[in-house]
């Protein structure tokens, strides 16, 4: 009975910390990408409410977001073509020798790739787990 107890604990201690794995995971990237998109649009926010409030006499919300999505955009339109690639491959070049953003660059790089791989590298085929 007591090396049944132990193992349910050591089982259910294992199940909980895997769980607890995956949801962090799951979780993290995501929670990331909204405080950094959120960072962006209250920094635009903040450089350009004065401007505004200058120009038309008060404040008006959403600028930042606006302002955001048009520079997203501009960068996806500037990187697809060859100057683009050609900054990019440079900006890569320099990156050995920056050490924490390498890292951080090359793995966000290829979790990205891995979603949105054409040239059939991605996720090619169903698996059951």
């Amino acid at each position: 009975m007591k090396y049944n107890l132990r193992a349910f604990w050591g089982w259910l201690g294992r199940r909980l910390g895997a769980q607890f794995g995956t949801g962090i995971i799951a979780v993290v990237p995501i929670g990331a990408t909204i405080l950094i998109l959120y960072w962006i649009f209250v920094a635009i926010d903040n450089v350009l409410q004065p401007l505004i409030k200058v120009i038309w006499g008060h404040t008006v919300t959403g600028v930042g977001f606006g302002v955001t999505i048009v520079l997203i955009y501009l960068a996806g339109v500037i990187a697809s073509n060859v100057v683009g690639k050609r900054l990019i491959r440079y900006g890569e070049s320099a990156l050995p020798w920056m050490p924490v953003v390498r890292q951080l660059y090359t793995g966000i790089k290829q979790i990205l790739e891995s979603f949105s791989a054409s040239g059939g590298t991605g996720f090619m085929q169903v698996v059951l787990v």
